[in-house]
């Protein structure tokens, strides 16, 4: 009988080769899992980055994470919706409650576009996620509500205190309580949700990182 070493060639090559694959296609496949596993954790990853970012007050990391145009669509046509369901259960002749309630349908979509594009930036994200009320302020309203007519002397004074129109972010930051997460899973391949006190983040993967693009309110908040 031939000895080990004396065997063909030709068959000593073939089974090299095919270790060799054997072996390609075990790392092509731990790869694989590892790119998965990558994709999976990555939309946990970029949400602590926001909070983060949020807390940092840090703009330029806000304006990568946040699709703000997208953002603020989607805030206008919740808090539209919001004024328009406020005025269809309210009983005729009873008196509206909450702010966003007693606007008119014609004025209301307009103060709330205004409202929404002065809140919703990296400075005023925070304070408006942490509690979209924020926008009832006297300031809020003074600064888009249309001028009344009258006589009274306006102070040109240097030092004439000027109404605050866009809120401080550091109280935000602090009534945001992150650790309270409901829950935070895919709900599609490139889509994500989480739940933060009922307030829902909605990102999706797009030029190959993930983006904050929708922001779901509460249905229970009393506005």
């Amino acid at each position: 009988m031939a000895d080990a070493d004396e065997r063909n060639p030709e068959t000593v090559a073939a089974s090299v080769s095919r270790s060799g694959q054997r072996g390609r296609g075990k790392l092509l496949l731990i790869a694989l899992a590892l790119l998965v596993l990558l994709y999976a954790l990555s939309p946990y990853y970029s949400f602590w980055r926001f909070t983060t970012a949020l807390r940092a007050g840090d703009r330029n990391q806000l304006e990568k994470l946040v699709d703000f145009e997208s953002l603020r669509k989607s805030l206008k046509q919740q808090l539209r919706a919001k004024i328009a369901g406020s005025g269809a259960n309210q009983p005729q002749g009873e008196k509206k409650n909450g702010f966003f309630g007693a606007l008119s349908p014609e004025f209301g979509p307009r103060l709330i576009d205004t409202l929404v594009d002065a809140y919703v930036t990296p400075e005023g994200l925070a304070a408006f996620l942490a509690n979209p009320r924020v926008a009832e302020s006297p300031a809020a309203a003074t600064a888009v509500a249309p001028p009344a007519e009258s006589t009274a002397p306006v102070n040109l004074a240097p030092d004439a205190a000027a109404p605050e129109t866009v809120p401080s972010t550091e109280p935000g930051f602090r009534s945001i309580n992150w650790s309270s997460v409901r829950y935070a899973f895919f709900t599609g391949t490139r889509d994500f949700a989480v739940d933060v006190q009922g307030t829902k983040l909605h990102y999706r993967f797009e030029n190959f990182r993930w983006e904050l693009k929708r922001v779901e309110l509460d249905t229970a908040m009393e506005l």
